[in-house]
């Protein structure tokens, strides 16, 4: 995965993230699909009791 993102091997398989941006350090970020943000909202809302 690093030789990929950083090198760029294979050719022209980097991340182009990097092309505007300097890593710090090595933290992962993860970001939900608009699907799964829903599911969850769905989920949090049928276990909350109904509004008046």
């Amino acid at each position: 995965m690093l030789r990929r993102m950083y090198v760029g091997d294979p050719p022209d398989a980097c991340d182009r993230l990097l092309d505007v941006s300097t890593p710090q350090t090595g933290t992962t970020f993860f970001a939900p699909t608009r699907p799964m943000l829903q599911a969850l909202v769905e989920g949090a809302q049928q276990q909350l009791p109904a509004a008046r």
